[in-house]
């Protein structure tokens, strides 16, 4: 963890200032007994630095500077009291930082990287900590809770049927499914809007792709290369955060649905199953032939695929998800058969129809699950 960089001048006065006033007892706050701080989080007056020049940029990061009773803090953080338009900040960048502090980093790009946002409000690492400014973050990942060590994601190795997923904010079940590479994975977990995630895009399954590299995480390193994304999502309807925001600055105050950043659209038909609105077409499937296609970074045969299909995912009413893994050999956009007639129309059985049908369904035409409405 580097030097604090921004508000460190401020920091110092603000401790003298509270050794003039008063006397506190900071020992409590010594978790392990080895006489320092863990982390001293600091809110300064103002707004935030990222959007009004010349106000203290949050950040975090290591701090010497002695504190009443003489302990010194490992770690320090800043967060700040306004947003530009004056409303509160709330405490989505409060828990941004506080997360450093724990060992998370950045999953927004840094370094020589081009693009602003990666998987933006579905995680409070990217752009999460803005989530209905501030006021309602979205959980933390599958994939964070594993490097924290605090839940593990469940392997899928065998051909199975996954069903009654629950959503993470109710403590659902996650999922990973690991290549010949052990570093090079997908994880898996359901969300919807309630609770934390509430003000999150949408309701569905995510499928995210790592590439994990202990250094890279621990030096806050994650996505520095734009054509190597250490952690990104399969984007079902294959839109990138840069389609979503082709100026690819995080200006557009216009992409939430609800009042006060909630609900963005940016990366809102990223979760699967999803239906495009003007083909009815259904994307419900990840496999090797599907679109976006199941890739790795890298694969002993050269074919950088994970040859391991995850098929027929449905969301119910109920907010539980359920998915086939390894048990279809899927083709196309969905995970529909292949049917040598594909200007028909059949059934999902696979009973040919006597032409386009006309009542409320699921139906297969040109090798492609579509809903008629």
């Amino acid at each position: 963890m580097a030097f604090i960089e921004y508000g460190g001048s401020a920091i110092r006065k603000a401790i003298d200032k509270l050794a003039e006033t008063g006397t506190y007892d900071f020992s409590a706050y010594d978790w392990d007994g080895d006489g320092a701080v863990e982390q001293v989080l600091f809110v300064a007056a103002g707004y935030s630095g990222h959007q009004v020049r010349g106000y203290i940029y949050p950040n975090t990061g290591t701090f010497f500077k002695q504190l009443t009773g003489g302990l010194k803090p490992n770690l320090a953080s800043v967060s700040c009291e306004q947003w530009s338009d004056n409303s509160l900040c709330g405490i989505g960048t409060i828990i941004h930082e506080f997360l450093h502090c724990l060992g998370l980093p950045d999953i927004y790009p840094l370094g020589a990287t081009t693009a602003f946002s990666v998987v933006d409000e579905w995680d409070v690492m990217d752009g999460g900590n803005y989530t209905n400014k501030g006021w309602c973050p979205p959980n933390l990942t599958a994939m964070e809770r594993m490097y924290l060590g605090w839940e593990s994601p469940v392997e899928l190795t065998e051909p199975a049927t996954i069903d009654g997923m629950k959503p993470l904010g109710q403590g659902g079940q996650t999922y990973v499914v690991r290549s010949d590479y052990n570093s090079d994975f997908y994880i898996m977990e359901n969300r919807r809007q309630e609770g934390w995630d509430y003000a999150c895009p949408v309701n569905g399954l995510l499928i995210y792709h790592v590439d994990f590299d202990k250094d890279s995480w621990g030096n806050c390193m994650v996505n520095t290369d734009d054509n190597h994304f250490r952690y990104d999502l399969f984007h079902a309807d294959g839109k990138n955060y840069l389609v979503w925001d082709p100026n690819n600055n995080g200006k557009d105050y216009s992409k939430w649905t609800m009042s006060n950043w909630m609900r963005s659209s940016y990366l809102s038909t990223s979760p699967y199953p999803y239906i495009d609105a003007q083909s009815n077409v259904i994307n419900d499937a990840l496999t090797d032939d599907s679109t976006p296609v199941a890739s790795l970074f890298a694969s002993a045969d050269g074919l950088n695929l994970m040859g391991k299909s995850i098929t027929n995912i449905r969301l119910a009413d109920d907010g539980t998800v359920s998915f086939d893994f390894m048990k279809s050999a899927a083709t196309g956009t969905a995970s529909t058969p292949c049917i040598p007639d594909s200007s028909a129309w059949f059934s999902l059985s696979g009973r040919k129809l006597s032409g386009k049908p006309t009542e409320k369904g699921v139906y297969v035409n040109n090798n492609r699950k579509v809903v008629i409405r």
